[in-house]
């Protein structure tokens, strides 16, 4: 259950022309065993984030188009189609849950509670605050980039090297598929995200069509907590099967597996 709920944190392919590959790194400086790899293939309004680590392995499958949703769990072999509906239905569960889980937290054990006074830092730092630009021409992973900071919080805050959305030759249209996602997880976890304290209105608004970010890092009372690194973009030409699911999986309905999941504790 739990790597299932971790693939949501994040159908048809064009004919043979390139596309674009990102792969980076998201990890936890505070848990070593807090990490997962990214490598998201796009093309044509679709996308496909591969996700490995050590508590999960499966991929997130978007179409830009009609909004669907295809969660793959390599681990238990099987597949979660979220259509909109779906999409819907989770978020008023998020409603429903958010605050009991923000409860349950209060009073479990220490190191529950701070697993999730963590989150609550990296969600604070993630979303919140405006950055303003501290310096220009910077190099970070291979790209001349802007720095920008963000004060999230009381101790909190967010670093950002972004570089213009030419130099890594992504596609335009592959960036606003990126763009397109990120929109659809905000809404569906959005009020689980306020729960957390984190302002999603300050992602929306920092937004950028040129620029693409190459390198974050998330600080607490001035030590690196998290980061987030683009590792290399590849811009390869796509089969016509990457977009879609793995044969051979169970089709499961996500939100049946959630609600056996509740009724069962």
């Amino acid at each position: 259950m739990k790597n299932i709920i971790l693939l949501l944190f994040l159908v048809w392919a064009a004919p043979l022309w390139a596309g674009d590959e990102i792969m980076a790194r998201a990890e936890s400086t505070a848990y070593p065993r807090a990490w997962l790899n990214l490598d998201a293939l796009l093309d044509n309004g679709n996308i496909r984030v591969n996700v490995s680590g050590p508590f999960s392995h499966g991929a997130l499958i978007y179409n830009r188009t009609t909004s669907e949703m295809i969660l793959v769990d390599d681990l238990h072999k099987m597949i979660f189609p979220l259509e909109p509906s779906v999409q819907t239905g989770l978020k008023m569960m998020g409603y429903m849950f958010s605050s009991r889980l923000k409860g349950e937290a209060k009073g479990a054990m220490p190191s529950i509670k701070l697993a999730y006074e963590v989150i609550q830092q990296n969600a604070r730092a993630l979303f919140n605050g405006s950055g303003t630009l501290q310096k220009k021409n910077d190099h970070m992973n291979g790209y001349v980039c802007d720095l920008y900071e963000a004060q999230a919080g009381a101790g909190e805050k967010r670093q950002v090297w972004m570089t213009s959305l030419a130099s890594t030759g992504i596609d335009p249209d592959n960036h606003q598929t990126i763009w397109s996602l990120t929109q659809r997880l905000v809404d569906i976890f959005g009020y689980e995200l306020g729960e957390l304290g984190a302002d999603t209105n300050s992602l929306i608004k920092n937004y950028s069509a040129s620029q693409f970010p190459i390198h974050v890092g998330l600080f607490t009372q001035g030590k690196l907590v998290s980061r987030f690194k683009v590792i290399q973009i590849n811009h390869p030409h796509l089969g016509p099967d990457v977009f879609n699911p793995p044969v051979g999986y169970q089709m499961v309905s996500l939100i049946d597996l959630i609600q056996t999941g509740i009724k069962g504790k």
